[in-house]
């Protein structure tokens, strides 16, 4: 492998874990607050507009920024060209929402829906610029910035909704929030990169349009799969019931979309630029499929020991129906690992065509486990939700081994075993603690949470020393021996020499 690329994804990587750490603590810190202040009645509608908005605003970029990273050679024209065809999509997007918000606001019952639906889709217009900043700046493969930029829209965004929230707005003060968000990461990548579009000009785009169109395909398909399920559990069971089931999946996700989601990029553009060297990138996938279970397994596992103590004690007893979805999704999300990982490698090896069908027999799929099991609630959707993750996961597995790459399962459990044992020892551990600590939820809570977190990386570097065959393993306790190293030094973001 080239050691440049090597050393920035490694680089990127460091960024991207560091600033999540950041990130992580604000997330948590921010829906507390508006929990405590908001129902879950309030958080069902407003989820139920956003997820409409989500699935047009992913058609509004309509796989540009991905084709523009994975493009070999680009300019400026090809920027302009991309930011025009993403701004006309932006404009039949917005119009396609006026058109339907009434429409849709029968299914819900609620008439805040419109009014939250026709405001959100106002962000269209700004999304095309976002996306061409964002991908110059991941071609350049300058992580720091897009993280310093994400945490100082945080700062305009939380506290805009904290305040909307506080004076009795609702379900707007959430709306109020994500749009001042998006204004103010408008202008931060305005200052970083003085990138202004041009006259309207498409044909540059022509060149890039095969590979958008099939790799938008793909992260519709998604998008649509993701929030799908906010569709139809407000419309089958409720908006209050939603608010608890969102509640529960977020949860569930969060250490994906900090651990593993925002690595995904950075992933997919180092394994770009080697999709032709067939060892290498057999190399790097497994090394961070490795890091990446490592990293995302022990706070699955966390969440589900902790759950009950975890959203009386913070959230509050009108989020207590939230529990059993969280433990019951928690599982799920440990596959969903596994296919985010696909996603990357797919991308990269050009495989965007096949992977769509993937994507949309896991939309059918979810629909289909949604409308069967929504009559046991919102725990019954949370077990269809994890039957559809567990058979997308060995589809797509199929469509990789068909490829060139031929991934089997064998070098796939090999790289996330020692997650796996791992945390199946700390749980061990933690059960004790149930039988002979006292119930006190907030002190129990954080007992379990310091023993499980500080007992996890001690056997982690156990199993490393024992399984010193495992070169996944062996490279992932080198870097972060490394990062502490950086730490203890002072220079942890030291450019490799």
């Amino acid at each position: 492998m080239k050691r440049g690329i090597g050393s920035q994804v490694k680089s990127g990587a460091l960024w991207i874990y560091s600033f999540s750490i950041l990130f992580t603590a604000i997330q948590f810190l921010v829906g507390i607050i508006l929990a405590r202040i908001l129902g879950p009645a309030d958080f069902g509608v407003f989820i139920a507009a956003t997820a409409f908005t989500t699935v047009l605003s992913s058609l509004v970029n309509f796989g540009f920024p991905q084709a523009l990273v994975h493009r070999e050679h680009v300019n400026r024209k090809n920027y302009n060209s991309a930011y025009w065809v993403m701004f006309f999509i932006a404009i039949l997007c917005f119009y396609t929402m006026w058109q339907s918000a009434n429409w849709l606001q029968q299914l819900y019952q609620d008439e805040r829906f419109t009014r939250l639906l026709l405001i959100m889709s106002l962000t269209f217009f700004l999304l095309p610029y976002i996306a061409v900043n964002r991908s110059l700046l991941l071609r350049e493969m300058d992580i720091k910035t897009l993280n310093v930029i994400r945490l100082k829209t945080m700062m305009f965004s939380v506290p805009t909704s904290i305040s909307f929230a506080l004076l009795g707005f609702g379900p707007f003060s959430l709306a109020a929030g994500g749009i001042v968000g998006l204004m103010a990461r408008t202008t931060f990548f305005w200052k970083r990169t003085h990138w202004l579009p041009q006259l309207p000009v498409i044909k540059h785009a022509r060149s890039m349009i095969p590979y958008a169109f099939k790799t938008n395909l793909n992260i519709v398909q998604n998008v649509a799969s993701e929030r799908i399920d906010n569709m139809l559990v407000g419309a089958l069971v409720g908006t209050a019931a939603l608010g608890n089931y969102n509640r529960a999946y977020s949860l569930s996700r969060l250490p994906l979309e900090i651990l593993a989601e925002n690595i995904q990029p950075l992933l997919f553009s180092g394994l770009s630029r080697i999709q032709h060297n067939k060892e290498h990138t057999h190399m790097l996938y497994h090394k961070s499929l490795c890091a990446l279970s490592l990293s995302v397994y022990p706070f699955l596992v966390l969440f589900w020991l902790i759950a009950a103590d975890f959203i009386r004690f913070v959230y509050g007893e009108a989020w207590v129906l939230a529990v059993e979805p969280l433990q019951i999704m928690c599982i799920g999300s440990a596959a969903t690992l596994l296919t985010l990982s696909f996603r990357s490698i797919s991308a990269a090896q050009g495989l965007v065509g096949r992977e769509a069908w993937v994507h949309l027999a896991g939309l059918i799929l979810l629909v289909t486990m949604i409308v069967i099991f929504s009559r046991w609630g919102i725990t019954g959707v949370a077990i269809g939700v994890i039957i559809k993750e567990l058979i997308v996961v060995l589809i797509f597995q199929r469509v990789i081994v068909k490829s060139h790459l031929g991934f089997g399962w064998g070098s796939l459990i090999r790289a996330i075993l020692p997650a796996i044992i791992a945390c199946l020892i700390s749980a061990a551990l933690i059960n004790l603690l149930y039988i002979y600590f006292p119930d006190t939820h907030g002190l129990r809570l954080v007992a379990i949470s310091v023993v499980f977190l500080g007992s996890y990386p001690l056997i982690v570097k156990l199993i490393a020393y024992i399984w010193d065959t495992h070169q996944e393993l062996k490279s992932v306790m080198g870097m972060v021996n490394e990062i502490f190293s950086k730490i203890i030094n002072g220079h942890v973001f030291k450019r490799p020499v």
